[in-house]
């Protein structure tokens, strides 16, 4: 799993009470309590981030990266009218506290505090409790709450002074945020902090935004390139809001004491998105000669800057300004047109960075002799508006593109400019499917086997796994006939993973994937067929339902014309006929 923002992160002491409540009940008074209890702010802030009302009490599941558990809870430990005075127990099933706060029996990922947990006395339990305080590991308890996540809390455990070997546990490798709630403790048992959703939370596209970024940080120009649908121009507005966004606090619940991270940047960034269409020139990107008047009224030339000179401008002198230049469509306009003599600035050694000293490549920058100033908004951080006639591109502005591939209507990118770039392909994706689904990656390589093979008795999820299979297979098969660059992306089918499943699937296949095949496989019936899993049109022709069939001429031109493949449309057709259809595709 990717990481998720935090919503909030809650912190307790594993103190006396709370080691002996979390190591399980025993005979006696000491070890009878199956909750950590939590008051003041920690106790507010668990009441506002699930939305518990006076009186109420909230069901909660723990969650860990090795398992789970329901049955949780947390209410008002007793009725206390006086809100400052209000205090929460934060429950689990009886005698079973959430592994990861427990005592194991040898040092692992899982058991952060370490000793003999199958004790069946107080006072060998109690001896146990001795050992860790002697030892002064000084453990924590750690629960953190996600947002759009109504009833979990992922737990873990760390400790402040870790034994030799088990550093990974250590509580300072945890972000300040964090650390912060830990600090403030003071003499309370627990603690509690509230984080904001910022932009970079938004980030949709992870799987091409994270490779993006790792390559921008050692290369500042990158295209993304792919097929339509798999979430290129999704990926350049997760960019844009990741730069403008403030560090945002994130959690993998896949990971253990690693979890948390910040996402966002804590530079000051500035964002300009394009989209290249043939009209487009360099005194657009660049900069050109634009008529304007004067004081007197009388027309005349102005030298004005385009948005690769102002964002320079406004990037350069300053490491912890961050330009971010974005173009989609990136082959639709005459590219190497558009850059011109900017080419030469581009390569990461090329560009100039304050911080090594390195002044880089510089050109003269166009209409030199005349002045030139940019907007306020891209104010160089000296506050200076004029641009120099040296044009220099600095390192910390970067530049990222997207192009379809398979895109035939426009001429290939200038070898000179497609060098410049950082490439990365952005392709069909069933896992990011899968989990827009909700659903596991199907196991493509066994037969799709409904628990109940009538249609009708399907399953929302069956329904589901066949949307992904189908999209598997006729990738395949068009991989194989035209090539990668114009396979179906997934956003083909992304309709599927929301209200009605099946009449959303025959929607989705009937407008974006056979209409889509259809433009691809223009006058080739023949490849189109196959791709779709059908027979030639001189064989035998399938009697049951099908996505398509071969009309055949008859009549007068009968000897004239050749047979022709025509859609069947799935939409509005009874689902047990539209399910034996596209289940068919599959083979």
């Amino acid at each position: 799993m990717t990481p998720q923002p935090v919503e909030a992160v809650f912190v307790w002491k594993a103190s006396k009470t709370a080691f002996r409540a979390t190591y399980g009940r025993l005979p006696g008074g000491k070890y009878s309590k199956d909750y950590l209890q939590s008051s003041g702010h920690t106790s507010e802030m668990l009441d506002d981030v699930f939305g518990r009302g006076h009186g109420q009490t909230i069901q909660l599941s723990y969650v860990w990266p090795t398992g789970s558990q329901s049955g949780g809870n947390f209410g008002e430990a007793t009725d206390y009218s006086v809100p400052e005075n209000l205090r929460l127990n934060v429950r689990w099933p009886k005698d079973k506290a959430p592994t990861p706060w427990r005592l194991g029996p040898a040092a692992s990922t899982e058991t952060t505090m370490v000793g003999d947990p199958s004790h069946t006395t107080e006072a060998a339990a109690e001896l146990e409790l001795d050992t860790i305080e002697t030892t002064d590991v000084a453990p924590y308890f750690v629960a953190v709450k996600l947002h759009g996540e109504p009833d979990k809390l992922h737990v873990r455990a760390y400790l402040e002074n870790p034994p030799n070997g088990q550093e990974y546990k250590a509580l300072s490798q945890v972000p300040a945020q964090v650390l912060e709630i830990v600090q403030k403790l003071g003499g309370s048992a627990s603690g509690a902090r509230k984080f904001t959703l910022g932009s970079a939370a938004s980030v949709r596209a992870p799987e091409i935004v994270e490779p993006l970024l790792a390559s921008l940080e050692d290369d500042p120009c990158a295209l993304i390139t792919g097929a339509p649908g798999t979430g290129k121009t999704v990926a350049l507005e997760d960019l844009a809001a990741f730069a403008d966004a403030s560090p945002t606090l994130m959690f993998d619940p896949d990971r253990w004491h690693d979890a948390f991270s910040i996402a966002g940047s804590s530079r000051e960034a500035k964002v300009v998105s394009l989209v290249f269409h043939p009209s487009y020139a360099y005194e657009n990107f660049v900069a050109g000669l634009f008529p304007t008047t004067n004081a007197q009224g009388q027309l005349q030339l102005e030298a004005k800057p385009g948005p690769l000179v102002s964002l320079a401008h406004w990037a350069a002198g300053d490491p912890d300004r961050l330009g971010v230049l974005i173009v989609d469509e990136f082959n639709r306009g005459p590219t190497a047109a558009i850059f011109g003599d900017t080419l030469a600035l581009l390569d990461a050694e090329k560009r100039s960075d304050p911080p090594t000293q390195r002044a880089g490549a510089h050109i003269e920058r166009p209409f030199a002799d005349m002045p030139m100033e940019v907007a306020e908004e891209f104010a160089h951080p000296n506050g200076s508006k004029v641009v120099s006639a040296e044009l220099r591109l600095p390192r910390n502005l970067w530049i990222v593109t997207a192009l379809n591939s398979s895109d035939r209507s426009v001429a290939p990118l200038d070898a000179a400019l497609r060098r410049r770039f950082a490439i990365l392909t952005a392709s069909p994706d069933l896992d990011v499917l899968s989990k827009h689904f909700g659903i596991p990656l199907p196991a493509l390589g066994a037969s799709f086997a409904p628990a109940d093979n009538d249609p009708d008795a399907w399953t929302n999820d069956e329904v589901k796994e066949l949307a992904v299979r189908l999209l598997a297979q006729l990738n395949e098969r068009i991989g194989l006939v035209l090539g990668d660059d114009f396979l179906l992306g997934h956003a083909l089918l992304w309709p599927v993973g929301t209200g009605d499943a099946r009449n959303n699937l025959a929607t989705a296949f009937d407008r974006r994937v056979a209409n889509s095949l259809r433009m691809t496989f223009t006058d080739q019936d023949d490849l189109l067929a196959g791709v779709l899993g059908l027979p030639p049109a001189d064989t035998t022709q399938p009697t049951t339902p099908s996505v398509a069939g071969w009309h055949q001429p008859s009549g007068t031109i009968a000897d004239l014309a050749t047979p022709r493949l025509q859609l069947v449309r799935q939409t509005g057709l009874p689902w047990a006929d539209a399910a034996v259809a596209l289940r068919a595709v599959l083979g």
